[in-house]
């Protein structure tokens, strides 16, 4: 079965950096606790973040959205193309 995942990228002010991150590991705290991958990225010299959240399937992967991502309705859900 392959694995799903959602991404959302976001602009963020400096001022905001802090509390975005205390967020964030929060967020990776109920993921891991729910048994999904959560990963945040940046990118350099930019002011722009790139949050993943993956599963091994998309009941867990909905059970976590609902938990950490309010909107989530709106992302789309990419399912790993199995190459083997």
């Amino acid at each position: 079965m392959s694995r799903v995942l959602v991404m959302q990228d976001m602009e963020i002010e400096d001022a905001e950096r802090p509390a975005i991150l205390e967020a964030a590991r929060a967020r990776q705290d109920i993921a891991k606790r729910l048994g999904c991958n959560f990963w945040l990225f940046e990118e350099q010299d930019a002011d722009r973040l790139v949050q993943f959240i993956e599963a091994p399937d998309r009941k867990t992967l909905l059970k976590a959205l609902v938990a950490i991502a309010p909107g989530h309705e709106h992302y789309p859900l990419m399912h790993e193309v199995e190459l083997r």
